[in-house]
This record gives structure tokens, sequence and C-alpha cells, in this order.
């Protein structure tokens, strides 16, 4: 093969996995850490260096503990490489950094060694690892016990403290926290919702800052300038201590940013057992609004691992809900959940997501559509499209298996399905449509910076939206970005009729509706399906196909709702009048 690589385990080749024929040559494994575009250029590097060996890619994806058991299986099955190669983005910012370490000695019969998209490169022996990672461990585990006492001790004390009233004001200085530890996320929901919001305070003559962990995509920097708080890199090894210890670095470092820049307002995006929002509005008495999207500890239960420390993040969630002048959620189930857990309702404002609908203008994104319709042959497809972070509400699983019945049945022939982004589904997603011999009938874009999201919705027909309910029997609370987004990006929809989904796309044909031939849409702005129900989403995409004269006139219709219902601005407006009527000049 003129790339020289047997086997690539990577969003390409998922399917390959467990593959164990012999190979020829010594073989270098190349483990990836890496976003998928910097990996390939270490793989490159190491092929210049390793002319006549063979490189295996096992590409870490989402979950660590599925990443580390793929590498087990995977030295297992080839039991004489050269060298095993730890390829990631930053060594020194790598998230469970001595425990891969540890974990790649104890099992690789060969040279291991680490690299990183720096530059940075080195060998790992045991005499090492005792030397630094055995001292450096047992620190991080003492400071992570005294970080997790003063939080929890924090958390029990404003638990009980009464909550204070602040004046009113004019709230033109704006600084906006953002702590959690996601790094170098440069698409999905959270993306475009921050620099969603903070555009549009600034269009509202609001001056606005921030104090973040990391660099923001899309966010202007000249415009919102970003002050940068780095996690310690001493806490990297633990699952779920980082977050914690990351309070008493974001509060003191804030604390400075804070006394130079003078806000008249805080404004938190929730990041898992953070304090900050509260601790920083108590010390300066600047008034708090508090974004919840949902409770991370209901999150890593149902869609991820369940949290060690749940309690004490449960505790420190409270906390917040306790002492912030104002809570902006998403949806009426998080405005229930709130008001269940002893949260006063008069407090917290409800308002779905929204959309720049001046960034999701056709107009503006037509020529880069067909630049991208051309450059994927798709010119003479009819496309539908996904855009999401593949997370297990999105229903992609649903979607892939519809795809694999549109495949074997040989269903709307001149349709080709768009998935654009990236995430832990993906995998599964990938081998469901190939192996129902589907995979000609897909594009998968991986993982597209947040900015070129718009052109590649442009360049779709018809736009999927097929969310499902959430696994435990509980109400879905989520208010998902990608739907407002392809509102206004003008093209038909179709969406579960799931909560908050239902209730914004309220005024769309149901199936019986479309199976009568509708002339006109009257208005309608997409088509409702059965949440979770594959017949169901195959059989609007079959309907909505013989009707495509509708298609143009349900676009401009869902656009113009978009435009009157669901702007950045909207939100925005209603927060601040939310919280001036919250504020009371008999403050203290």
């Amino acid at each position: 093969m003129s790339s020289n690589i047997a086997n690539t385990f990577d969003e390409n080749a998922g399917a390959q996995h467990g593959n164990e024929r012999a190979v020829a040559a010594p073989t270098l494994i190349l483990l990836g850490g890496g976003n998928k575009t910097k990996l390939e250029g270490l793989a490159t590097r190491l092929r210049s260096e390793n002319a006549g060996r063979q490189i295996e890619i096992i590409r870490k994806e989402y979950s660590y503990a599925d990443f580390m058991s793929r590498v087990r299986e995977r030295l297992r099955s080839l039991p004489h490489p050269s060298e095993v190669v730890y390829a990631c983005e930053d060594l020194g910012r790598e998230p469970y950094f001595s425990i891969t370490r540890l974990s790649l000695l104890r099992r690789c019969p060969c040279r291991c060694r680490l690299i990183d998209s720096r530059g940075g490169d080195m060998r790992l022996g045991w005499a090492d690892f005792l030397l630094s990672d055995c001292p450096a461990l047992a620190i991080e585990l003492a400071l992570s016990a005294i970080s997790v006492v003063s939080v929890r001790l924090r958390a029990r004390s404003l638990m009980k403290s009464a909550p204070t009233r602040r004046k009113l004001r004019e709230f033109n200085r704006v600084a906006y926290l953002r702590t959690d530890l996601w790094f170098n996320v440069r698409a999905g929901g959270s993306v475009g919702h921050i620099a969603g919001v903070a555009a549009a305070m600034r269009r509202l003559g609001h001056q606005v800052f921030f104090i973040s962990s990391s660099e923001l995509a899309t966010v202007d920097a000249k415009r919102a300038p970003i002050y940068v708080i780095e996690p310690n890199p001493a806490f990297r090894n633990l699952p779920e201590l980082p977050a914690i210890a990351y309070n008493s670095r974001f509060n003191a470092a804030a604390a400075k940013i804070l006394q130079k820049e003078s806000p008249d307002l805080l404004y938190q995006r929730y990041g898992l057992s953070n304090l900050s929002g509260v601790h920083l509005s108590r010390k300066f008495g600047i008034p708090l609004v508090l974004e919840y999207s949902g409770s991370e500890v209901w999150a890593s239960e149902h869609w991820g691992r369940p949290l060690k420390l749940g309690k004490l993040s449960l505790d420190v969630e409270t906390a917040n809900f306790r002492h912030a002048d104002l809570i902006v959620v998403v949806s009426d189930p998080l405005r229930e959940e709130l008001v269940n857990r002893g949260v006063d309702p008069g407090k917290i404002l409800v308002h779905p997501n929204g959309v720049d609908p001046g960034i999701y203008d056709p107009a503006a994104t037509t020529a880069r559509a067909r630049e991208l319709r051309a450059r994927m042959g798709l010119h003479k497809k009819t496309v539908a499209g996904f855009i999401g972070t593949f997370g297990k509400w999105h229903g992609i699983d649903v979607l892939a298996r519809v795809i694999a019945m549109v495949g074997k049945a040989g269903k709307l022939p001149d349709w080709h399905f768009l998935l654009i982004g990236d995430g832990p589904l993906m995998p599964d997603a990938r081998r469901i449509i190939a192996d129902a011999g589907a995979a000609e009938r897909v594009t998968f874009t991986g993982l597209v910076p947040q900015l070129e999201g718009p052109a590649h919705l442009a360049a779709c027909d018809v736009l999927l939206s097929p969310h499902v309910p959430n696994p435990d029997g509980s109400r879905f609370f989520g208010s998902p970005t990608k739907l407002f987004e392809y509102m206004a990006t003008g093209k038909p929809i179709i969406a579960s009729d799931l909560e908050q989904i239902g209730e914004v796309m309220r005024n769309s044909f149901s199936l019986d509706e479309l199976a009568t031939g509708a002339k006109n849409a009257n208005g309608k702005i997409g088509v409702l399906v059965k949440p979770g129900d594959e017949d169901d989403l195959l059989k609007a995409m079959e309907l909505l196909d013989g009707l495509r004269h509708l298609w143009p006139d349900l676009g401009r219709n869902a656009r113009r709702e978009a435009l009157t219902k669901y702007t950045w601005d909207s939100n925005v407006k209603q927060v601040m009048a939310a919280l001036k009527g919250r504020c009371s000049e008999s403050g203290d």
C-alpha cells in the first residue's frame, strides 16, 4: 500500500477492529490521543522516520476505557510490534497521562515512545516512570483530597447561608465565566451557544469579556477579550478531580481580573463541580446569572459513566442554584427539575436555545454550499443532512438504521445522507451502515469547524433531527441548537415530536396529513415523527420526497419562525429584563 498502513483503526476503518491478519513487516503501532488531522500529521512524520515498517493507527475516540481495551486486544493479537508510539496534541496537558504510561509499560512487549504535535518526544521506561510519575501521582492524590474536602465544606456552607439580593443597576459590562475543562472544542451546541450569547450581548450594547479555561472557537477576541486560566497540569490522572481542583485556581486568578475589569454582571455557563460564579459574585457584590443546561450528574449516569463523587457534584449544583440571582434554563423540564429541587420559581427563566440568523443566512452560504456539493460529488443528489456531536440523545443510531433500510431496499434512489460532525456514536453509526451495504449512500464529514457548519447545512436539501427520549423515562430536557440552525437555514425539516422539539415544530405536518397529498404548505415548517420510530422516519422521507413542491415554502416558513422567535438577541433581551426584575433598589 502506498500509505504504508496495515490496518487503520479510525473512523474510516472502524469495521476492521479485531482484524488479526498476519503482518509481514515489523509493525509500529501509533496510538492516537489527538484530533484526526493532527494525528494524521504525526503518522506522516513517523512514516518518514520509519521507511519499510507498517504503521497501524488506533485512534482514541471518546471513552478512555474503551480505547485502552482496544489497545490491549490489538497487542494480544499482534505480539511482536517493533515499537508502540502514543501520540497526542500536547503531552503537557494530556489527561490520564501517568495512567496511560503505566498501561503501556505493563502491556507493550517492545519499546514505547510518546510524541505530540508540538514536537515533544520522549522514550518510556520503568525507571523514568518510578522516578517521575509515581511521586507525581502521590502528590496529585494528596492535593486532590485537600481540594475535595475544601469544595465539600464550601458547598455545604453555601447551602446553609442565605442568598443576597443585588442592587438594581445597568448591566453594561459583563464577565462571561466558562469553567468546564473541555479543550479544543471547535464545534457543537455549546460552542454556538457561547458565541451566540456573547455576540448578542455586544449587539445590544453590552461590553463582554471572557474568563475561560481555554481559548474559545468562534469568539472574536478583539471584540470580546478572553482571559485564559489554564488548569493546573498536576491534576490530570484521576477522573472528576481536575474539575474540583480547578475551583481554587480559577477563583484566585479570576479575582485579580475582576478587580481590573470591574464588571457589572457575572454570567456563568455552569461547569461540573464548580462554585466560582457564586464565590466571585459574593466576593465582589456582583449579580450572577447562571446558565444551566442539565445536571452533569444525571448526564454521567445515563449517557456515560456514573460519577464517583456524584453527591459532591449535586451539592455544588444546589449551592449554585441557591445563590445565583437568575437561573436561565432552556426548557420547561429543566425548570420543573429545579423547582422540585427547591429552587425559587421566581428566579428561573425559561428560554429555548437560539440562532444567529446572519450566520445561518441562506443567501450568504449559497456559493460555499455549491462548492461543497461539487467537492463531495453531490450535485445530482437529494441530500438529507444531520449535524451534531453524535451523542446518545441525538438519535444517530436510529438514523443509521433507517439509512440501512433505505440501502437494503433500494428506496429513495437519488437520496444521499450527509452526516456532519463526530462523537461517541460515530463508530456505531458507521458499522450499522457498512453492515447493511449502504456506505455509498452516506458521506461522513467528520468534525467541521463551527463556522463551516452553516455552509454544510446549506448544502443539504432536507435536514433531520431524529432525537430520542431519555433512557430512564424522564422528560427530555434538551433544546437542540441544531433545530434553530436548521430553521434559519431555510430547508424543510423532519424532526422528532419530543418535548420542546415538538413544541417549536408544532406548526408542522403529521404523517397522516402528508399522506393525503398536501397541495400547499399552509404556513407549516416541517414534518413531525414519533421519536425513535424508524418506520415513521423512513415514511416521512418517502412522503416528503413525493411532495417536493412544498419544500421552498417549508424552508421559508421555518426561517421566518426562527427570526421571529428564536434569535440570540431575543434570548439576551429576556435575560437582562428578568435580571433587572430580580434585583431591587433595597438590595445590599
